[in-house]
């Protein structure tokens, strides 16, 4: 049991009872492995949610060894502190059973607080998550009376409701693989962030048209939107508070609407509170300018990028060499120094892509359409690497970052095979998801020392060290 004091339990508690009267529905997902003792949690979640979710999202599973499930219903007053009391205590508390994550062999549970994201997530409003940790999975999934894992996931392809393996249980109820997930039982709380700026905001004819949507049971007098507008030669900073939006209503939240002038200045910043807390910060720009001088250069043969999201997006980009092409053009946009040694046919033995920041730091891309360790790219993208850091040491900028990369026209479920692989060499994957994430940040200012940064988060973490352990 971990104590109601600890800091990851009080920090989360406190977080969300910011706007706890925000949340009026909660989601629970769990998938777990009947043992000799009743079943225990693999992996579950609670997700409170200000909007109601899909009805058909609701799902019941029970197989030979697996038991699983999603339901949906309304929060109560006290169900934050009930359900954070119960998962110290290491259960999930559904409507029909309580699952319980497996202690054994002295393990005992352990707290993880991320106050901004879930580490399923990189961007968008804050996503605030509490972690409990039970015993490893590997003593779940050989508990007395189980079989191998392999006999796992043939018990759930002969099910009624048949799933190939235990990732696509996963995937299905919205869990990261189980690679993804790390190596231990996991319980999840999650608070959706109450409000958020929306993406329909824009600058057009001198004027910010600010869009922010709040939870319905939300108070709009604790909003804040905080700006910079950039101008010429000067920013201009200031906020609105929540009573200068004027306030509607749609199917699922409040919209507020604000106007601020921006002269001439195609790029307005926007940060969003909540009760003095920040949630989520937006670009808001004038469609019909463009802040990225090479974009607005490439639009003249280009219109919206259609050339390269064909070589990056559809099955004419399956050719490996049209993605090369495709994402050497697509670095090139987002401010980097691009070297595309791909297309040169003498130069096998280097890397496809090396792109550099402003700032030296490198990235020594490799692409595929495929897997990422097909023909052996994973061990010969790491071999290349080596080179580059000795090459970069003779010559006196050892002190630059280099960083392996492998970007891939699948999304990450269909690559999970190669990620520990790739983890191991200290590699980045960019999977179809990233890329398509870029493309939209081609519209904005670019900065490619930031994306640098967000790409060495992307090294897979490997089993030795799961991006999940932590100690009280």
């Amino acid at each position: 049991m971990i104590s109601k004091d600890d800091n990851n339990v009080v920090g989360f508690i406190k977080l969300l009872s910011s706007w706890k009267e925000a949340y009026t529905w909660k989601m629970t997902s769990f998938v777990s492995i009947k043992t000799l003792g009743g079943p225990r949690l693999l992996i579950g979640r609670v997700l409170f949610d200000t909007v109601k979710p899909k009805d058909d999202l609701g799902f019941c599973f029970e197989s030979g060894y697996v038991i699983a499930g999603r339901e949906i219903a309304k929060v109560h007053s006290g169900d934050i502190n009930v359900c954070v009391d119960n998962a110290i205590e290491g259960n999930l508390v559904c409507e029909k059973k309580t699952f319980h994550l497996l202690l054994k062999d002295g393990n005992t549970l352990t707290a993880w607080f991320l106050p901004v994201y879930h580490p399923s997530v990189t961007f968008g409003p804050r996503l605030p998550s509490l972690i409990i940790r039970g015993s490893p999975t590997y003593e779940l999934l050989s508990s007395p009376g189980f079989r191998h894992k392999e006999m796992l996931d043939w018990d759930l392809k002969s099910a009624d409701q048949p799933f190939d393996n235990l990732d696509e249980l996963f995937t299905h109820l919205g869990f990261p693989t189980s690679y993804q997930s790390g190596d231990s039982s996991t319980l999840e709380i999650i608070g959706i962030s109450p409000t958020l700026i929306d993406a329909d905001s824009r600058i057009s004819a001198g004027s910010a048209q600010i869009k922010c949507r709040l939870a319905e049971a939300g108070d709009a007098k604790k909003l804040k939107f905080g700006y910079k507008v950039f101008h010429a030669s000067s920013v201009e900073r200031g906020s609105l508070a929540g009573d200068d939006f004027e306030w509607s209503r749609d199917a699922s939240s409040r919209v507020g609407s604000a106007s601020i002038p921006t002269n001439e200045a195609p790029l307005l910043q926007g940060f969003l509170s909540y009760d003095k807390i920040g949630l989520h910060q937006w670009w808001i720009v004038d469609p019909e300018k463009r802040l990225n001088l090479r974009y607005a250069l490439h639009e003249v043969f280009d219109r919206e990028l259609g050339f390269i999201r064909r070589f990056l997006l559809t099955p004419e980009g399956k050719q490996n060499r049209a993605f090369e092409h495709g994402m050497a053009l697509l670095l090139t946009l987002l401010g980097f120094s691009v070297a595309h040694y791909g297309k040169l046919s003498n130069m096998d033995e280097g890397p496809d892509i090396i792109a550099t920041t402003p700032g030296g730091n490198v990235g020594v891309v490799e692409c595929t359409t495929s897997l990422l360790n097909a023909k052996d790219k994973l061990v010969k993208l790491a071999q290349r690497t080596i080179l580059i850091k000795d090459q970069l040491n003779k010559t006196g900028h050892g002190y630059l970052s280099v960083l392996p990369i492998i970007v891939t026209a699948l999304r990450k479920t269909e690559v999970e095979a190669g990620l520990e692989q790739a983890g191991e060499n200290g590699i980045a994957v960019l999977c179809k998801e990233n890329v398509e994430e870029l493309l939209e940040r081609v519209k904005l200012p670019p900065n490619p020392e930031a994306m640098f940064q967000e790409a060495q988060r992307l090294v897979p973490t490997t089993k030795e060290s799961s991006s999940f352990e932590t100690t009280k």
